[in-house]
């Protein structure tokens, strides 16, 4: 005879929540799982919902890059007027030294001569190197102005401000190439001046 205390097990049928085949449920998401999507949010573009940049936006985005343009041109203007002394002596050396007792035609540079006490001769001459490292001042300051167009143009076209996040790669591209003209222009110079001191130095 089995005993009468005994008590029997329930099966895993009877237990509720345990039944074989149930569906497992999936885990529940925490506030960590959101956060990525989160930052996808944030990330989203949101030039759909902006308003299109006013024409005096556009206009200060021109003049912002352009006046940076115009200012960055003065340090290679210099520079050139100065690698073009030796240059115009190179050049216009017969001119030079077939100058007349004249003076100086300038007002500016005959005021200059009589400051440093050259004669008409003298005077002349100096005009002559003067105008040529003057014209060669001049075109390399319009170089920087040319060259900065295409990038203050494609800043000012742009539909909203740049960000870190979101660049115009239009916008960088031409910065790049204004850049890479003014290094250009900037090196050109100090190579053509340091060799023409040089030579003058020589002589």
């Amino acid at each position: 005879m089995e005993p009468l205390n005994r008590k029997e097990t329930p099966s895993g049928d009877d237990v509720p929540g345990t039944q074989v085949g149930a569906a497992e449920q999936p885990p529940e998401q925490g506030v960590e799982g959101l956060a990525p999507q989160v930052e996808r949010c944030e990330a989203a573009p949101q030039d759909a919902d902006q308003a299109p940049p006013s024409i005096w936006l556009r206009a200060r985005w021109f003049a912002e890059r352009y006046t940076v343009a115009h200012l960055t041109a003065y340090p290679v203007g210099v520079l050139a007027s100065m690698a073009a002394i030796p240059l115009a002596l190179m050049l216009r050396g017969e001119q030079v030294k077939q100058a007349q007792a004249t003076g100086a035609r300038s007002s500016l540079l005959a005021e200059v001569a009589a400051d440093l006490q050259l004669d008409p001769t003298s005077a002349a001459q100096m005009e002559i190197v003067m105008e040529f490292a003057l014209g060669c001042a001049l075109l390399t300051l319009l170089v920087p102005h040319i060259t900065a167009l295409p990038w203050a143009w494609a800043a000012s076209r742009r539909r909203a401000p740049s960000t870190p996040r979101s660049k115009d790669p239009v916008v960088d591209q031409r910065f790049r190439w204004f850049v890479g003209s003014m290094l250009t222009l900037g090196a050109a110079w100090l190579l053509v001046g340091a060799g023409g001191w040089i030579w003058l130095f020589t002589l």
